[in-house]
């Protein structure tokens, strides 16, 4: 199913063994998300409780949140879930003047690694800033 208009949010999530999340998204793509790669660092070892784990949920702003601490983007969990690009998800946003704009402003082979929140935050300077 195509789908138009708004930006695709997750409409469910279930935890699952392990580090891992059931989603199902409003243009029916459903699947499970390994985040074992972020358990343990920084904020997110407050997965550590498995308890704190089981209480994630689909927040109002569309995110997948666990408490007010944690907050992961439903986009880049869409990307994946199904494999396919942040240029792959932008072009499907036809009707989104954002994802139009990442698809023809966005730099090749573009890699941003965010600071662990364990370590105090820094500045990161983006595309050439001072």
């Amino acid at each position: 199913m195509e789908h138009t208009g708004k930006l695709n949010r997750p409409i469910e999530v279930l935890p699952r063994e392990g580090y891992r999340v059931w989603l199902r998204y409003a243009d029916s793509v459903a699947g499970e998300v390994d985040l074992s790669d972020l358990a343990g660092r920084g904020v997110f070892q407050a997965w550590e409780s498995r308890a704190y784990f089981e209480a994630v949920r689909v927040a109002a702003d569309g995110g997948i949140a666990w408490g007010d601490e944690i907050e992961l983007c439903p986009d880049a969990l869409y990307t994946r879930l199904t494999g396919k690009s942040v240029e792959d998800f932008a072009r499907r946003q036809k009707s989104n003047h954002v994802g139009q704009w990442l698809v023809e402003n966005m730099p090749r082979g573009l890699n941003l690694e965010l600071p662990d929140r364990g370590e105090p935050d820094r500045e990161i300077s983006f595309l050439g800033g001072d």
